[in-house]
């Protein structure tokens, strides 16, 4: 099971269509970190749930997205679990770097 923020401004802003109980559908998921940093080879992969929507990582960078504007987008992969942050950073993370991170997981908006 996910634990993640899902705030009612999603609720009839355009960008879910109504959801409704037992309905499959595929989400994004922000994470908002407290902490990320690259971490070592020896480190193992995981994605550990420590309580509401907040938690720890150790994942591999697939991909990295600069903007003009705003942060860089990092997408993740943790534990067979993806997700993207938003990185102020901008060229700090590549594609293959292995990162570490503690935070708050969020629906996409």
């Amino acid at each position: 099971m996910i634990t993640a923020v899902f705030e009612n401004w999603h609720i009839g802003d355009g960008n879910y269509p109504p959801l409704h109980r037992g309905q499959l559908v595929n989400l994004s998921f922000e994470f908002e970190p407290g902490t990320l940093a690259k971490a070592s080879l020896k480190m193992a992969k995981e994605f550990t749930h420590v309580g509401n929507a907040e938690y720890r990582f150790c994942g591999d960078v697939l991909n990295t997205y600069r903007r003009e504007l705003g942060p860089e987008i990092i997408i993740i992969e943790a534990d067979s679990f993806r997700f993207y942050i938003l990185s102020q950073d901008v060229g700090r993370y590549a594609p293959a770097d292995i990162v570490v991170g503690t935070g708050t997981l969020l629906l996409d908006h």
